[in-house]
């Protein structure tokens, strides 16, 4: 992703604030570009969805079945809200962050 006289800078998670049922805030003071999003759950176990939220978990944004991942571009958001079914779910989530 490249963007004229843009620079970015790069967060990833690679599952180190475990989720629960509870939504779980990801606040990064500045403005996420683009994010990937992976639920590594194992598919085929019960339960494992993580619910994805851009304002406390009001409404949902995206609901993530054990084995998909997502991306988003010009989200234009600071903060993203994560919350698994059962809670332990296991996730990665990686954004570019306006400088």
């Amino acid at each position: 992703m490249t963007q004229p006289n843009k620079q970015f800078d790069f967060y990833e998670d690679q599952n180190t604030k475990p989720l629960t049922a509870s939504f779980q805030e990801f606040d990064f003071t500045r403005t996420m570009e683009r994010m990937i999003f992976s639920n590594d759950t194992i598919s085929g176990v019960s339960g494992g969805n993580i619910e994805v939220s851009f304002n406390s978990g009001v409404s949902i944004h995206w609901t993530s079945l054990p084995g998909e991942s997502v991306s988003w571009d010009r989200r234009r958001r600071n903060k993203v809200y994560l919350r698994g079914e059962l809670g332990g779910e296991d996730y990665r989530f990686s954004a570019w962050l306006e400088i």
